[in-house]
């Protein structure tokens, strides 16, 4: 048997369907290679709703270029 193991970024969240989201976290092991997605698992796990979370990581990354 394997082991499944995927690399999450934040282009990989943002080019997923919302509706596949879940399927994208489903495996043994997940390497997130920055901030934005490691803290959009996190949300993601608390039940948020994907579009809000989006948005608010955003504003987020948005307000620290500033």
């Amino acid at each position: 048997m394997g082991f499944h193991k995927r690399f999450i970024t934040k282009d990989i969240i943002k080019s997923t369907n919302d509706d596949q989201i879940g399927l994208l976290f489903n495996s043994d092991a997940l390497i997130f290679n920055d901030d934005w997605s490691y803290n959009f698992y996190n949300l993601f796990l608390e039940g948020e709703d994907i579009k809000d979370i989006k948005n608010k990581l955003n504003k987020n990354e948005n307000n620290k270029e500033k």
